[in-house]
């Protein structure tokens, strides 16, 4: 039997600024791992509050209808407790929730791995006791190290952060994991990451993380996601780079390229 692996998100709205796109990179990494793809079943579960019925429920209830949707789902599949793993896209917004989830899930299923990450998991100085592991910074590859350990019965991470390979890392967009999220399939919106950090370090702000480094994300991949966006008319694009023009040269080949790909759509920088 496969083991069972949910990566899960929770919005407060459904706009087009809530596409999960972190938790989604998550899952493409994943994915892209030939041996967690044949010996795992990778469930992507994105929620917003309003469709899982979470609306002005009190955490401790959000967090238990929350549980109970991914513990049918496990239930229904026929996955004993201790081949399933659960990791969670921590935001401030949803933080309370999801740690009532995540107690939750353990509660019924004591021998699940449990995991988080994202930027609340990042900035918080102590690891939340419910999670058995804390992925601070990029998660890509420290989830893929993690469930690989998982797989092979120890699971483990190496100290400190885990750089992400960006020159390789597939597109959630172009391998189809986003393709099940309401707010893409409506074609209401995109949101698109072209380079991760920033050549500054401004004290109130932690998108250098340190480094005052600008990793870009290669332009053939751009181009294709690009056409993507055109082929399923979407309508607006949420540009996410914290200083898009950080390197003039390429801010000016991007733009020459959006006119040329996707000059109908409405771009937000």
């Amino acid at each position: 039997m496969k083991r069972l692996v949910f990566i899960v998100s929770l919005n407060t709205d459904e706009s087009f600024q809530a596409v999960p796109l972190g938790a989604a990179c998550i899952v493409s990494a994943l994915r892209a791992d030939s041996r967690i793809a044949a010996e795992t079943d990778i469930r992507f579960r994105s929620f917003s509050q309003s469709e899982a019925g979470l609306s002005g429920l009190p955490v401790e209830e959000a967090g238990r209808r929350l549980a109970d949707i991914l513990a049918r789902e496990a239930e229904a599949a026929g996955v004993t407790a201790g081949l399933i793993a659960a990791g969670f896209s921590v935001y401030v917004w949803n933080r309370p929730v999801l740690e009532a989830a995540a107690l939750a899930l353990k509660t019924r299923f004591p021998d699940l791995l449990l995991f988080a990450g994202g930027p609340e998991i990042t900035a918080c100085a102590e690891t939340p006791a419910v999670f058995d592991w804390c992925i601070r910074g990029e998660g890509e590859e420290a989830d893929r190290l993690l469930v690989n350990s998982w797989l092979d019965g120890a699971p483990s991470l190496p100290p400190g952060r885990i750089p992400v390979p960006l020159a390789t890392l597939p597109s959630p967009w172009l391998d189809g994991t986003l393709d099940s999220v309401p707010i893409v399939r409506d074609g209401r919106g995109a949101l698109w990451e072209l380079s991760r950090g920033c050549p500054f370090s401004c004290s109130y702000c932690y998108e250098s993380r340190g480094e005052k480094t600008v990793r870009e994300i290669p332009l053939p991949r751009l181009e294709k996601e690009l056409e993507y966006f055109s082929q399923k008319g979407i309508e607006r694009i949420f540009v996410l780079d914290p200083t898009y023009n950080a390197s003039k040269k390429r801010a000016l080949s991007l733009l020459a390229l959006i006119e040329q790909k996707s000059s109908r759509h409405s771009f937000q920088f």
